[in-house]
């Protein structure tokens, strides 16, 4: 008797005209706005290329070691076409530089005050056309399934047979599942051929995961849906008022709730000022340091400030702070450049330890506040089944927060990989650290032209494994699991309770 109800079920709808329309309309949205992403990640790839040109070319045209400075840029993920995730809200540029420790810098998100918390509805893409409207025709279609049945007078004869309320139940729902399931699959078959298609998508087996996972967790999600629907149905004995209460609901759960967490959480974040004192804290402590490294100088009675430029010939300018800019012209070989290359190594290294003091002191209010925050929102929005499917599917797309806080913990082992580099060439010790010695204008030009720095480490990015990302979206997982536990259990309930006479 299932199969029979679920035949009828999905023969019923399956040639409405509702049905044809709302399917073109959901297969053609995820179609265009497939071929827009698309377009948007070939750009994006063309962008990564040209950065990591400019990047190698300015690295040759570098002639001292203090102006070393970098950037590393993050792969773009060829399913930024199905769900672009925090990927808009995100750099994924972000420059090394000697003396500062990188961090997740955010572009403006949520609001003109650049929060960086994950909007719920943000940039348009495949998974907001299901999450919106599939999940819309999935509780509309399903409030209709119980009281409508009742209207008609054919759930009293259906229930005088030998059927049981728990078949009724399971024939529906794999009926208007299997209905949903077609624009779904539609629109995730043409999604898979623009990628086979397109001569700039190169998808590994971890990218298919992704794809089907993504297709499984949509259809997990408008199921969710559908059981709501239906609960609403087996609550009502009239299409009129389970249209309303289904359109209550969807509008509870798909806008007003997960647009509410993020407002309040919003209101936890202060990023003005929180810049400001990490501001005044970064100044505090590189004034302690430029103390300290003349207290250097002083006590190796080398003279009064650091660097001593006095120490050598020619040696003028300097910026202090955490990004030096030193200046030395043409200088004579004496006894006093021992002195001065000594005390250079001490001072730089001692710039090091205040970049080390400067980042535990502001990483807080630079990146630790705005994470946890993340965070709170992410675990609030898990009370919705809208944020916990964005939270599914953007960790299977590999363009959720994660993603970019794997990519800074990568950038920082390549500023200490460069560090490394830096010391056994015991470069913080060395003339080529500010230039190199020459006793004519013409050798200095020379020989200032450019480092060679052709076995500088290079940045490669790894990939985050599989185990990672599903680990990441476990609680949204599970969260999907309770809701449609939830949802059924009522539909159960509700319906072994319905008076079909009334």
């Amino acid at each position: 008797m299932i199969k029979t109800i679920w035949k009828k079920e999905l023969l019923e709808q399956l040639t409405s005209r509702r049905f044809i329309y709302c399917t073109l309309i959901v297969v053609s949205l995820i179609w265009v706005i497939g071929l827009l992403r698309l377009a948007s990640y070939e750009r994006a790839q063309a962008e990564q290329d040209r950065i990591v040109a400019e990047t190698a070319d300015e690295l040759r045209k570098i002639n001292s070691y203090h102006k070393l400075r970098t950037k590393v840029v993050r792969t773009p993920s060829p399913l930024e076409v199905m769900d672009r995730g925090v990927t808009e809200q995100k750099n994924s540029v972000v420059p090394i530089e000697i003396y500062e420790i990188p961090y997740l810098a955010d572009k403006n998100t949520l609001s003109t005050t650049g929060n960086p918390l994950l909007a719920i509805i943000g940039s348009f893409d495949v998974v907001h056309v299901i999450q919106i409207f599939l999940a819309l025709l999935a509780i509309l279609f399903a409030c209709e399934s119980i009281s409508g049945e009742k209207e008609d007078g054919t759930l009293a004869l259906m229930l005088a047979t030998n059927v049981s309320r728990m078949q009724v139940v399971i024939g529906k729902f794999l009926g208007g599942i299997t209905l949903l399931n077609i624009p779904i699959f539609l629109g995730f078959l043409g999604l898979a051929i623009f990628f086979i298609a397109s001569e700039h998508v190169q998808l590994t087996g971890i990218d298919w995961v992704g794809i089907i996972g993504t297709w499984l967790a949509s259809l997990f999600y408008i199921a969710i849906f559908y059981l709501i629907g239906m609960a609403i149905s087996c609550y009502t004995h009239n299409t009129s008022t389970s249209l309303i209460y289904s359109l209550f609901i969807w509008t509870l759960l798909v806008i007003i709730m997960p647009s509410g967490i993020t407002f309040l959480v919003n209101q936890q974040f202060h990023r003005q000022e929180d810049t400001q004192q990490a501001k005044a804290m970064e100044n505090e402590l590189w004034s302690k340091h430029k103390k300290q490294a003349n207290d250097l100088v002083r006590t190796a009675g080398l003279g009064d400030t650091y660097p001593p430029f006095h120490l050598v010939t020619y040696g003028y300018g300097y910026s202090g702070g955490s990004t030096p800019n030193f200046q030395i012209g043409g200088i004579r070989k004496d006894g006093r450049i021992a002195d001065f290359l000594n005390m250079l190594r001490a001072g730089e290294n001692l710039r090091l330890q205040y970049a080390q003091k400067v980042w535990q002191a502001c990483s807080p209010l630079w990146e630790g506040r705005p994470r946890s925050l993340v965070r709170l929102n992410a675990q609030l929005q898990r009370i919705t089944p809208a944020g916990a499917y964005l939270e599914v599917t953007g960790g299977l797309a590999g363009t959720d927060a994660g993603v970019f806080y794997d990519f800074i913990h990568q950038a920082r082992q390549y500023r200490e990989q460069l560090l490394e580099y830096l010391r056994a060439h015991d470069a913080f010790g060395s003339l080529e650290f500010i230039g190199i010695p020459s006793m004519t204008r013409e050798e200095r030009m020379a020989k200032r032209a450019a480092l060679d720095l052709s076995d500088l480490p290079v940045f490669a990015e790894r990939r985050e494994p599989l185990a990672q990302r599903l680990s990441r979206i476990a609680p949204g997982l599970l969260s999907l699991f309770l809701y449609a536990g939830l949802t059924w259990l009522a539909v159960i309930r509700l319906f072994s309770r319905y008076d079909i006479r009334r």
